[in-house]
């Protein structure tokens, strides 16, 4: 794919702006605008530093780590990065159709989070763990004090982690397929696979937005 790559012990800044990231690569599962190596610091100046997600297929995301993209994990995780103060949204008015990959995939990592940024109206979500069969994993890293608000799949998905943290969110679940439009989790503890692992996930202080939404909606398998 066309993805940017950022090395091992570099910076991304986006001032205050507008940045479109955009995919030419139509279909390419897993495919991020972004994808960052170790020790990389990816900041904003606050949610006036807006990043729009591609519009080209329901399959591209934004941030991804670098080994989560290569197939079977071989060379170790990636390590020591923090994405953070910065806005991530979508330009399309009919995204809950097009539910797709995540839009921050922290698929194999360590000592990485993301932190104070905003995720509006974007076809996907915010990722800890890959798949424990392709060799991916989370561990001592976190998803804290975000605003997840109007998106098309679960707000945060757990799938393969150890010892990491969903702390201090606060989700509006209002027009978003947690809402109600598909049936989604909210906050999504899902090791799907047999080598998959959840263990010693703290899940703390998230705060949910669920006014105005219908008595008696469910939120299953989360």
């Amino acid at each position: 794919d066309d993805s940017a790559l950022i090395t091992q012990w570099h910076s991304l800044h986006f001032t205050l702006g507008l940045y479109p990231s955009v995919l030419a690569t139509f279909g390419v599962t897993n495919a991020s605008a972004f994808v960052y190596q170790s020790n990389v610091h990816i900041y904003g100046d606050g949610p006036t530093s807006v990043i729009y997600e591609s519009t080209i297929d329901h399959n591209a995301g934004v941030f991804c780590a670098y080994h989560m993209t290569i197939g079977p994990q071989t060379t170790g995780s990636c390590e020591n990065n923090v994405i953070e103060n910065l806005q991530i949204k979508s330009t399309r008015d009919d995204m809950l159709a097009w539910a797709g990959q995540a839009t921050v995939m922290m698929g194999n990592c360590t000592d990485s989070g993301i932190r104070n940024c905003v995720i509006a109206r974007t076809k996907g979500y915010i990722v800890l763990g890959g798949y424990g069969s392709a060799g991916n994993y989370a561990q001592n890293s976190f998803i804290k004090d975000n605003i997840v608000k109007g998106v098309a799949t679960q707000a945060i998905a757990i799938i393969n982690a150890v010892d990491c943290e969903v702390t201090g969110n606060r989700i509006d679940c209002r027009n978003t397929a947690a809402g109600g439009a598909v049936n989604y989790a909210i906050i999504d503890v899902e090791p799907n696979e047999a080598l998959d692992r959840v263990d010693n996930l703290l899940i703390a202080d998230n705060s949910l937005d669920m006014r105005d939404i219908e008595d008696g909606t469910r939120y299953p398998n989360g």
